[in-house]
């Protein structure tokens, strides 16, 4: 039987879809093991899969952002983004800049340590590694191992040889980035990637490798890059190493709780239920997610909310009504098939599973690829966006009404009919069949 090993970081909306496509391979009689963070052995473990402890990330994030345990100085880059968020893309971009020159590679001798010890234990035919988990690819490059690159963000976050990890190319038409500020953001972010690929130069080369490397936020797998994205146009086509999964994840069923919970509401013309979701990391911009509250009741007074407000529950628990639930955490993918429509930033995860479930959207992207995101769902005609710190609930009203009109609805049917001839078993099968022609 043929091994695997999986290096997960420690962060919840990579850690999901790295497991679910972990288990498919599972269930093509791989054997699986996981490295990642003691927080998620308990979910590894239920999985089935075989968990080993491994440090790839000194910051985390295994649930709600501010309830993950940090250091000091992790909390403090916490509040900068947030506080950079309420300022613009432009400041969040260029914080989100200056941290990733700390966060570049995090005791890369440490992890290639860790990654050698599985090595020699497990001797893996095949290793899977996160893409900004650079530390993890280099730790495969300097000890030769075959690998592949799992990309859970947008495909663009993989920069070309020359681009900028970080700066979107291209925008939602309703964003109008300050051109100034835009080039300090662009300047920071070549100077990130001038200091990075240095580094990882250094280290390959401490390591006996002869690889030349242009730019490292680009290096991937020479073998196969997944990515959890439908192949949208305006991307590059589908080629030998470039595998779009689509989505990568498992529905869930609704839990009886929730049933006897949502059997009160029902639904109806003009009683749309709404789910309003801004992720582990943005829950904390509550004053946006109270602004929603307060235009979806302006655009139709009878509908149900559904607000996961994470860090914000106790800023956010007063909005609780017989038409409003309130909770920290939903269960997300379990609810898409009881609501009409999905308000959220724009992160990859509730993209796709909005895609998957057929669910128009309105999007109010913060930062790093939410931007693209945003710009291929508006695109495809999937969703109206909006800039989180500006519009109105008049504006509002306008993309609620425009996402569940009769062709917005159309064009998501289109889309979730192509999410649904992938998946991670097809993302498993492509990759057994480019890395081994099987």
């Amino acid at each position: 039987m043929a091994t695997i090993l999986f290096l997960i970081p420690p962060f919840y909306s990579h850690f999901h879809p790295m497991l679910t496509l972990a288990e498919a391979f599972r269930q093509q009689d791989w054997k699986v093991v996981v490295g990642t963070s003691d927080a998620f052995a308990p979910q590894v473990k239920e999985a089935g899969l075989q968990f080993e402890t491994v440090t790839i990330s000194r910051n985390a994030n295994t649930g709600i952002a501010a309830h993950t345990r940090q250091a000091e100085t992790e909390n403090e880059r916490l509040e900068a983004f947030f506080q950079a968020t309420r300022e613009g893309p432009e400041a969040t971009l260029l914080v989100q800049s200056r941290h990733r020159q700390a966060d570049m590679l995090a005791d890369p001798e440490g992890l290639i340590r860790q990654v050698n010890v599985l090595n020699r234990h497990h001797s893996p035919t095949l290793w899977v590694v996160d893409q900004l988990s650079y530390g993890a690819t280099l730790a495969m490059k300097c000890l030769k191992l075959p690998f592949i690159t799992f990309c859970p963000p947008h495909p663009f976050s993989i920069p070309s040889a020359e681009g900028l990890f970080g700066v979107p190319v291209r925008w939602p038409a309703s964003f109008h980035p300050d051109p100034q500020q835009m080039a300090m953001v662009e300047a920071t972010a070549t100077e990130a990637r001038t200091l990075f690929t240095e580094r990882f130069q250094e280290m390959l080369n401490r390591h006996g490798s002869q690889e030349t490397v242009t730019n490292a936020f680009a290096e991937t797998s020479p073998l196969a890059v997944v990515y959890q994205y439908p192949l949208v146009g305006g991307q590059s086509v589908e080629n030998r190493q470039s595998i779009h999964a689509g989505y990568c994840f498992k529905p869930q069923p609704l839990p009886l709780e929730w049933e006897k919970k949502l059997a009160r509401w029902e639904r109806g013309k003009g009683r749309p239920r709404i789910l309003l979701s801004f992720g582990t990391f943005l829950s904390r911009r509550e004053d946006v997610l109270r602004r929603c509250v307060r235009g979806i009741r302006q655009a139709f007074p009878q509908s149900h909310i559904l607000l996961a407000a994470g860090d914000s529950l106790p800023l956010l628990v007063s909005l609780a009504d017989d038409r409003t639930m309130v909770e920290a955490f939903l269960p997300q993918t379990a609810l898409y098939s009881q609501v009409d429509l999905v308000i959220h930033h724009g992160g990859c995860n509730t993209f796709v599973e909005s895609l998957y479930f057929g669910k128009p959207m309105v999007m109010l992207p913060f930062s790093s690829d939410q931007f693209h995101i945003a710009a291929d769902a508006e695109a495809m005609g999937v969703a109206q966006v909006l800039v989180p710190n500006t519009f109105t609930s008049e504006d509002l009203t306008a993309a609620l009404n425009h996402a569940l009109a009769m062709e917005t609805r159309q064009k998501v049917c289109h889309w979730q009919q192509e999410l649904h001839q992938r998946g991670p078993a097809y993302a498993c099968r492509e990759v057994v069949k480019r890395c081994f022609g099987t």
